[in-house]
């Protein structure tokens, strides 16, 4: 999810933080239970304050909720002893919360007035925390920081709300297109970069037994997130799926399929299904995500490439990660504002990004040698520039709850591109902020 580099869990075929595959994540998100009414009722009646003054003279102990795993929470333990060492008093309490079990545990925590003071969230549910008033406002804080400049326009989308900065991101991920490079050798088709040259790629390595391309269209936000980056490289977006640009982004997927280079089986498939379809050389090309990298590393039996995703009438990718917030209930915001600050030192930033093998979201780490010179890094990094996120603030799991099967009945034929959208167009306005 959509995704973030999986930190959630070591296995892509669970989840993908090693991404959004991520298919907990996603399924989870699809049925999120946090109410946004509840959530604000039970803020109000906390009788919480925004001043966001502290001082910190007098030794602090931070609380902090995040949902890393393994090797990935022994990271995080390591990047809250570094803070206090630099900030003896300062100590940070962490605490463990499963990912799916995250939403409903803050909801829980806002009614009893028991938040932590820090909250380690995912690009999907930080706009719902933001919308429904339960995060301090950094804006002010952010722009004396002065670094604001330094991030991607796309990394900072699920931060804002309104206009209002609520947090900074942790880190990123994107799609990109992987290829099977002896397949691609055989057939004498170079990596496509227009939609034009990737139909007629596709066309050309479909045989018996492999499709020219693969991607996720299942019925989860996963489909979603995959589907989106078509949809604005045809210059649409959630708000125009009536127009001619949307019906072309979801007509070309319909003509892989009927070109017979896309498995009418992709409704089925979620981010590691269609990455089993390129293990098991049954796809030559896949849109998948950064995360995806050292799956392949370990597993893949061939030699792969990997290129960004091709042009329509312009560039896009899909957008997700991780990102620090602050609850507005927090007693002790100053010392939690010098932690988010501490994360996002560009030397500290780019050691922990390599660490957890992401993608960096601050342009002045992006253009570091680490990402730059590697041949595949540098893939996904510079596609920051045009990438999004989702989208649809808080209400973007109830938008993909509704987009989902209109995508799933094109695909398979039973209703034109042109009326799948027509049908979802106006529900889908009326939960845009």
């Amino acid at each position: 999810m959509l995704f973030s580099h999986d930190h959630r869990t070591e296995d892509f075929n669970d989840k993908g933080t090693n991404g959004l595959s991520r298919r907990a994540f996603l399924e989870r998100t699809l049925a999120l239970s946090v109410s946004s009414s509840a959530m604000l009722t039970a803020l109000n009646a906390c009788g919480n304050t925004d001043s966001g003054s502290t001082s910190t003279n007098q030794p602090i102990t931070l609380t902090a909720w995040d949902y890393w795993i393994s090797e990935n929470a022994k990271v995080m333990l390591q990047r809250y002893d570094d803070f206090h060492k630099l900030h003896p008093g300062i100590k940070i309490e962490r605490t463990y919360v499963p990912y799916a079990d995250m939403n409903q545990k803050v909801l829980l925590a806002t009614a009893a007035g028991t938040l932590p003071d820090l909250i380690f969230v995912d690009t999907l549910s930080h706009p719902t925390y933001s919308a429904n008033d339960v995060l301090l406002d950094l804006t002010e804080r952010i722009k004396a920081w002065g670094q604001i400049d330094q991030y991607f326009p796309g990394i900072l989308q699920s931060c804002s709300w309104k206009g209002r900065q609520y947090g900074l991101p942790d880190h990123s991920n994107l799609l990109g297109l992987y290829y099977n490079v002896a397949m691609l050798e055989n057939a004498g088709v170079q990596p496509p970069t227009t939609w034009a040259e990737l139909r007629s790629a596709a066309k050309q390595l479909t045989k018996k037994g492999v499709y020219g391309f693969a991607t996720a269209a299942s019925k989860t936000m996963e489909g979603t997130f995959e589907f989106l980056p078509f949809l604005r490289q045809a210059g649409a977006d959630w708000g125009t799926l009536d127009s001619p640009a949307a019906t072309q982004a979801l007509q070309f997927l319909v003509d892989l399929i009927n070109d017979g280079s896309l498995s009418k089986e992709v409704i089925n498939w979620a981010q590691p299904e269609s990455m089993q379809q390129f293990l098991d050389g049954s796809a030559a090309m896949l849109q998948n995500g950064n995360w995806q990298l050292s799956t392949l590393e370990k597993k893949a039996k061939f030699k792969w490439g990997v290129v960004a995703l091709p042009k329509g009438q312009t560039h896009a990718t899909s957008l997700g990660g991780d990102n620090w917030a602050i609850f507005k209930t927090s007693k002790y915001a100053d010392a939690a504002w010098e932690f988010i600050k501490f994360t996002q030192e560009p030397q500290r930033y780019k050691e922990h990004v390599i660490a957890i093998r992401a993608l960096p979201g601050r342009k002045d780490v992006a253009q570091d040698a680490v990402w730059q010179k590697d041949p595949r890094l540098n893939v996904f990094v510079n596609q920051f520039p045009f990438a999004q996120t989702v989208g649809g603030g808080p209400n973007a799991s109830k938008i993909s709850s509704l987009f989902a099967p209109a995508l799933q009945s094109a695909l398979i034929g039973q209703v034109s591109a042109a009326d799948a959208l027509k049908q979802v167009s106006a529900s889908i306005k009326s939960l845009l902020s």
